[in-house]
């Protein structure tokens, strides 16, 4: 007698879904192709200073749903197994978009030109691209050479998180402080803020020597 994709009952098969590198790559393809072009529409509203002026809350909205979106793929397809490695194309520019994505809504927030958190708050956020970067970083540093351009750029990443995290950190003290209050543009959720920057500051100082390599400061 034979089961549904005609193995014989005396081979004793595992009849489940076919987990091979071909078929995981083809389920994969179609998520990732949808999440590019949601990131590339969001990016492009929010870089649009007309769109951004006058829908900033159209912005913010398309950026966390793109957001959410990446999440998901990541969630899916580079992190429960059959899992992408985290040096293959998909899941490593899933993750470097998740990032540029992240940057773009947290600077949002620091420049008050939305003045509503992201979803989850600030601090949520800034972890979690703080751990998609670090899986980016450390995928580049086993493939590529240790000064090539490309550690050089996701270094760049790591100095704009911490730079954007101190930032976060003046606004909420500002909102604290202000006189008159301004309690329309709410309070910063600073939880993780710290881990964050003790990451980035350690990370930079490991690789002071490309940074110095290539003239830039940590």
């Amino acid at each position: 007698m034979e089961c549904q994709r005609g193995h014989r009952r005396e081979h004793k098969p595992k009849c489940g879904p076919d987990f091979s590198e071909d078929s995981l790559l083809q389920a994969a393809s179609s998520d990732f192709e949808a999440l590019m072009a949601a990131s590339e529409a969001a990016l492009q509203d929010a870089n649009d200073p007309e769109m951004s002026a006058s829908r900033p809350d159209a912005v913010a909205l398309q950026l966390e749903e793109s957001l959410q979106m990446a999440g998901s793929f990541l969630a899916r397809r580079a992190s429960v197994a059959p899992a992408l490695a985290a040096d293959h194309a998909f899941a490593y520019y899933a993750r470097g978009n998740f990032v540029k994505q992240a940057f773009t809504r947290l600077t949002m927030r620091v420049t008050k030109r939305y003045h509503r958190e992201p979803r989850g708050g600030c601090g949520l956020l800034a972890t979690r691209t703080r751990e998609q970067l670090e899986i980016c970083l450390g995928a580049a540093v086993k493939a590529l050479p240790r000064f090539h351009v490309e550690v050089l750029s996701l270094l760049r990443d790591v100095r704009d998180l911490r730079d954007l995290v101190v930032n976060l950190e003046g606004l909420a003290d500002d909102l604290a402080t202000c006189e008159p209050p301004q309690p329309q543009l709410g309070e910063v959720s600073e939880e993780g803020f710290s881990e964050v920057k003790q990451w980035c500051t350690t990370t930079l100082k490991a690789f002071a020597a490309v940074l110095d390599a290539y003239g830039e400061a940590p």
